[in-house]
């Protein structure tokens, strides 16, 4: 395709989106339409207090975690440890492996570029503030029930100043 004809098409596809009924230019995700319709099944429900018949798919699944979480819990950290072996490293592979592959992508480089480059000007902005808040809110929530967690394995009298 030629420029002239790439700048034609996007014209008309311009166009055409602007003579569309506002309730058409709505795009709705391929995920989010699963979601919602396959496994909520939204549009099938009655209203918000008659949400429908049990979706037994998904109790099946729900009894699968649950039977994953019993044999994890069941004989305590010791059982567990092991599996933390795995969900612990787990992931540093697969970023590992994202990382190689965003790094050998075309146009790499401009990308990092952007992320390093400090734009002093937004530090200015409350938004940028509020946004930062929040994550170290949410990063700093599940941190403390891991350290209570791991602080209920120890004994009552255990001295841990030493």
């Amino acid at each position: 395709l030629t420029k002239k004809m790439m700048n034609k098409a996007m014209m008309n596809a311009t166009l055409l989106l602007k003579r569309l009924p506002s309730h058409c230019k709505r795009s709705v995700y391929s995920t989010e339409e699963y979601f919602y319709r396959r496994l909520q099944e939204v549009d099938k429900a009655e209203g918000f207090d008659n949400l429908g018949k049990i979706k037994w798919e998904l109790a099946f699944y729900l009894f699968i975690v649950f039977i994953v979480v019993y044999f994890a819990l069941w004989k305590g950290i010791k059982s567990s440890g092991k599996a933390v072996w795995i969900t612990a490293i787990a992931p540093y592979i697969v970023l590992i492996i994202l990382l190689i592959r965003g790094v050998t992508l075309s146009g790499s480089l401009i990308g990092i570029k952007y992320y390093l480059e400090p734009k002093m000007e937004l530090l200015k902005s409350f938004s940028i503030w509020n946004a930062a808040a929040t994550q170290i809110f949410f990063s700093l929530g599940p941190g403390f029930g891991v350290l209570l967690a791991l602080s209920s394995y120890n004994k009552f009298h255990n001295n841990c100043y030493r």
